[in-house]
């Protein structure tokens, strides 16, 4: 492969290299910016912060892209074994993505497999703290706040069109249910009732406990929404990770044979005060 060829192989990576940050950065700022009115900030601070850190990601690889376009066309060789530098770790970390999402595959498997909710400690917690709850909602232990139509055919028996709560963490009796970890899991499971449109945890409820009982009546079990939702994206961060790991591999020996290759017809190089090496 000649010089000429090299240089626009490596050219046309960069150019990759590019594309690929503006895109993370429009991605992930179209999510940031619809989120962002979230009243209950607590529960979405790390989502946040993995939106906020794959904005930042997308503006290295813009900046980077940006170095090694620059070296390539102007043929800096220092700048060339810099901007190669940063390639090398970005494929280090993209085939550590690689690997940690394989490895996760059956972990993930492990969950799905519960199917009962009787093995893994966080699906017990989680199926005990739903059960409970759903018990006690729009129950002989607190009345619920229900504006709705039919309660009676959705199994709610003690509720107030003016007085009452609105979901389980507002009952009293909620702060005796014997789970570790309580505020957090039932933080986490209205998040994923408010997400995924679902209710109950290895089983179906007829109406929303941890979010809110007027916002209709669900037909989904959350435990499988959320495995499913892991499953199909850990799935995909598999292939992306791969392709990005090849790409990234691709441009590394890429720019080191370009540092190598010296253009036909010229003998050797003499590097300038700027770093460049021009012919003699």
């Amino acid at each position: 492969m000649n010089f000429k060829t090299l240089q626009k192989l490596v050219e046309f990576s960069t150019i990759l290299l590019l594309l690929l940050g503006i895109f993370w950065v429009i991605f992930a700022s179209i999510i940031y910016s619809k989120n962002k009115d979230i009243s209950n900030v607590s529960e979405y601070n790390s989502y946040r912060g993995a939106l906020a850190l794959g904005i930042a990601f997308g503006i290295v690889l813009i900046i980077w892209a940006l170095i090694g376009l620059l070296a390539a066309c102007k043929k800096y060789n220092c700048l060339l074994g810099t901007y190669n530098v940063g390639v090398f770790i970005l494929l280090l970390i993209s085939l550590a993505i690689l690997v940690i999402s394989i490895v996760m595959t059956d972990y993930i498997q492990d969950y799905k497999n519960d199917t009962n909710c009787t093995q893994k400690s966080l699906l017990k917690d989680l199926k005990k703290l739903n059960y409970q709850s759903y018990q006690m909602l729009c129950q002989i232990s607190c009345k619920c706040n229900y504006t709705g139509q039919n309660p009676l055919l959705h199994n709610i028996f003690n509720y107030s069109s003016s007085s009452g709560v609105v979901r389980a963490q507002d009952c009293q009796e909620f702060s005796n249910i014997d789970i570790s970890d309580l505020n957090s899991y039932s933080d986490l499971l209205r998040s994923v009732e408010d997400t995924f449109s679902c209710s109950g945890f290895c089983s179906k409820n007829q109406y929303y406990v941890f979010s809110n009982v007027n916002n209709g009546f669900p037909n989904k079990d959350c435990k499988t929404e959320v495995i499913d939702f892991i499953d199909t994206n850990n799935t995909r961060i598999i292939i992306a990770s791969a392709i990005i790991t090849f790409f990234f591999l691709m441009s590394f020996i890429l720019v080191i044979c370009l540092c190598c290759k010296k253009p036909k017809g010229e003998n050797f190089y003499q590097r300038t005060g700027e770093g460049q090496y021009n012919a003699k």
